[in-house]
C-alpha cells in the first residue's frame, strides 16, 4: 500500500498504541490514540482512513475523538481473538510531519530495540 508521496516501506514515522476495547456488535476495536496523538490529515486519501496499521492492511481508522480511535475493517468481519486488550498496533500516519510535531521525543528503533531519544527542536 501506498500514501500517494512514498511506498510504506520509506515511511520514518511510526505511531504505537494499544488495543484498549472490544465493541463486537460494531465489529470494532478501540485504541488509545486519537486527534492529539495522530494527525487527522489524509482522511479519506485511504481505504484505511488517514493512516496505514503496519502489518494489518485490512484494519481502518473509522473517526477519532482527541483521545480515542475506532478502528474497524477496510472490508468483512474484524475477528477480536486476533487483537487482544493490551495489544500494540503500530500506525503509520499520512502526513508524518504533522504527526511528529505533536510528540517531545522521538523513539529510534532498529530490529525492534530503541537505540535512540530524538528531541525535536522547538519554537517555530
Amino acid at each position: 500500500m501506498v500514501l500517494g508521496s512514498c511506498k510504506e516501506a520509506d515511511i520514518a514515522c511510526c505511531v504505537a498504541t494499544r488495543v484498549i476495547g472490544h465493541y463486537p456488535d460494531r465489529n470494532q476495536l478501540l485504541i488509545d490514540c486519537g486527534f492529539s496523538g495522530l494527525t487527522k490529515q489524509g482522511t479519506g486519501q485511504l481505504p484505511s482512513g488517514c493512516c496505514i496499521f503496519r502489518d494489518q492492511p485490512n484494519l481502518k481508522l473509522d473517526k477519532m475523538t482527541q483521545e480515542v480511535g475506532f478502528v474497524n475493517t477496510v472490508k468483512g468481519h474484524l475477528n477480536l481473538d486476533d487483537f487482544p486488550i493490551g495489544c500494540m498496533l503500530f500506525i503509520l500516519p499520512w502526513h508524518s510531519c504533522a504527526t511528529a510535531a505533536m510528540y517531545p521525543v522521538y523513539h529510534v528503533v532498529e530490529d525492534d530495540a530503541v537505540v535512540a531519544e530524538w528531541r525535536p527542536t522547538r519554537g517555530w
